[in-house]
C-alpha cells in the first residue's frame, strides 16, 4: 500500500467519526493528538509528518532506510 492510500484510509475513518457527530475534542483525545490536528487533516487533508502522530493515527510505519512500509500490529 502506498502513503497516498494510507493517507485516504485514515482520513475516511476520521470523516466517518466526524460524520457520527462525535467532537473534535473526543477524536482527538482517542488518537491521542490535538483537536486542531483532527480538524486540520478533516477538514484540509492534513498528512502528519511526525513519526510520533503518524503512528497514532495509524498509518504505516516507513523504514528511513529503504522506504519500505509496514503495518503496526
Amino acid at each position: 500500500m502506498n502513503a497516498s492510500n494510507a493517507h485516504n484510509i485514515v482520513l475516511e475513518r476520521l470523516r466517518a467519526l466526524k460524520a457520527g457527530n462525535m467532537p473534535y475534542r473526543a477524536i482527538a483525545a482517542h488518537y491521542g493528538a490535538t483537536a486542531g490536528m483532527v480538524w486540520r487533516m478533516i477538514n484540509e487533508g492534513y498528512e502528519p509528518k511526525t513519526f510520533d502522530i503518524r503512528r497514532k493515527f495509524g498509518y504505516p510505519i516507513e523504514c528511513p532506510n529503504c522506504g519500505h512500509q509496514f503495518w503496526e500490529d
